[in-house]
Formats: structure tokens, C-alpha cells, sequence
């Protein structure tokens, strides 16, 4: 569950992910961008799982205490910001992120927030989240995962690492029908 070999397409992007954290120079802010139904939700959750993974191989190895805990849905140090209204406003960010990212990882080295329908949050609560995106703990690091780059703030994209998300080929997508078939 959740293994870079499980994703189709983007090849690219994922081995910019994993030479990222093999050389150590891993941002602390990702803005993954895609068409609803893209993977970035696969692609981000499989990048937080690989960056808590112990074993610091190329793929998250399944095996390990983090993995495990991530695979059960319950890791500590992986937060999922969302919102039950129909956009992402000030009061989640601050709530969600802002009253916790000072706190030190649980048990991890890294505190991970997943930003779920990052296009839906609100002016005012990009600049809530601009003073943590400027000055993040060293632990921490954002996974926004967007529609579109239109809906942000200069100065939100100015501090993030855009990742377009592009859509399987049809090669692609005939290649995983027979051989899921």
C-alpha cells in the first residue's frame, strides 16, 4: 500500500521525489497540482510515507514501525487538513496547522501536513499560513494538493516546489487495463 511502484505516469516527478530525499534536499513545501482523479492525493500520501520510512531505501518499505502506522491510517505525525465546507478558510488553517506546528514530531523526524483541496483556502487563510511557509520548523513539511496553481497567492507559490501532475497516456493507461485485467 502506498509504494512508488503502484503509481502509473510521472516518472519524473517521482524520481525528482526520491532523489530529493536521498541528497537530503528536500523542501518543506510541495504544491502538488492535477485534475480531480490525477494521484496527487497517491502521489503525496506515498512521498509522506517514503519521507517517514526508516529504512531509507527507494521505495517506503512496507515493513517498518512508520510504515505500518501510516498504512493503518493513524500516524501521529501525519496531519490531514480539510475542510467540511466548501472552501479551506482561516479558522482550519489555524486550528489544523498553526496550533500544532510548533509541537516537535510524536515519535518521527518529520511532521507532515497533507493540505486536501489546497485551491478551496481563502486569502486569509493563505497569509495565515504564509508567517509558518516562510519560517517552517525543520521537521515540518506541507503537501498542498490543488486543481489548479490560478487560486494562490504569489507568495504562496513563491515558497512552495510546483509539481504538475500530468495525466497517463493512452499507452499508459492501456498498459495498466491489461495488466490489471
Amino acid at each position: 500500500m502506498y509504494t512508488f511502484q503502484e503509481i502509473w505516469g510521472n516518472q519524473r516527478l517521482i524520481q525528482h521525489l526520491r532523489n530529493a530525499t536521498k541528497n537530503q534536499k528536500t523542501s518543506h513545501a510541495y504544491l502538488f497540482i492535477g485534475g480531480a482523479g490525477a494521484g496527487k492525493r497517491m502521489i503525496a500520501k506515498t512521498f509522506a510515507k517514503y519521507l517517514l520510512c526508516a529504512c531509507h531505501k527507494d521505495e517506503p518499505c512496507g515493513v517498518c514501525d512508520s510504515c505500518r502506522v501510516f498504512d493503518s491510517g493513524n500516524h501521529p505525525d501525519v496531519i490531514h487538513v480539510i475542510s467540511e465546507k466548501k472552501t479551506l478558510g482561516v479558522d482550519e488553517i489555524r486550528g489544523q496547522i498553526l496550533e500544532t506546528v510548533d509541537i516537535k514530531p510524536y515519535h518521527y523526524d518529520k511532521k507532515i501536513y497533507i493540505i486536501h483541496q489546497a485551491h478551496t483556502m481563502t486569502v486569509q487563510a493563505q497569509n495565515a499560513l504564509l508567517k509558518t511557509l516562510e519560517e517552517p520548523p525543520s521537521y515540518a513539511v506541507f503537501l498542498l494538493l490543488a486543481e489548479s496553481m490560478d487560486a494562490f497567492l504569489p507568495t504562496i507559490l513563491s515558497r512552495t516546489v510546483t509539481l504538475k501532475i500530468s495525466p497517463l497516456s493512452e499507452e499508459e493507461i492501456s498498459r495498466y487495463l491489461l495488466q490489471k485485467g
